[in-house]
């Protein structure tokens, strides 16, 4: 018995059900017998040379066609997502960033003002107070949107890729080899 792990096991198949897989050690087949899970078996190879691959049958999620639709749509939509987020989120930073140096910075000042009359003095303070508080919205409102565009990014990593052979030829690859002559080969394309 060949596992998904990797592991072999020497083993005599009693019963092979829907799900699982009864068995019995091959050093002890007067012993216990054992139960695993379809799911956690790659192949049975019996005694008499026949095999049972489960490894097909273990799959859940089946590969993505090549140039599925609905992946390719949902992949676009993604990246457009992210880089708007993306975008967004670090223009917010910057401008927060700068709107609450300056504003804070002048808010400080309003505060410390004595030269000027109080009800002058107020009113920056006021101003000066609000603009502060908006940069730092501007400036969370940044944040979070960095934050989102990397939660999408994640998203957008889990996708399905299909992984196909392609025959190289001089005509698809330029400027590679030791004298930048044709180049012929297999490689593996990605296709999102």
């Amino acid at each position: 018995m060949y596992l998904m792990n990797g592991d072999t096991m020497a083993v005599k198949v009693t019963e092979v059900s829907e799900t699982e897989v009864r068995y019995k050690l091959q050093s002890n087949l007067n012993g216990p017998a054992y139960v695993i899970a379809k799911t956690k078996i790659f192949m049975v190879e019996y005694e008499n040379g026949s095999k049972d691959v489960f490894a097909r049958e273990n799959t859940t999620t089946p590969a993505p066609r090549m140039g599925d639709p609905t992946v390719t749509a949902k992949r676009t939509e993604l990246e457009k997502l992210h880089r708007r987020k993306l975008g967004g989120g670090i223009a917010g930073v910057i401008f927060g960033s700068v709107g609450t140096a300056v504003a804070g910075s002048a808010f400080a000042y309003s505060l410390t003002a004595d030269l000027e009359p109080p009800s002058r003095v107020e009113d920056k303070t006021i101003v000066f107070g609000f603009a502060t508080l908006f940069s730092i919205v501007v400036l969370s409102a940044g944040i979070g949107s960095i934050v989102r565009s990397g939660e999408i990014r994640r998203e957008l990593n889990a996708l399905p890729v299909a992984i196909a052979p392609v025959i190289m030829d001089s005509r698809t690859v330029h400027g590679i080899g030791p004298e930048n002559g044709p180049v012929y080969g297999i490689n593996l394309a990605f296709r999102f």
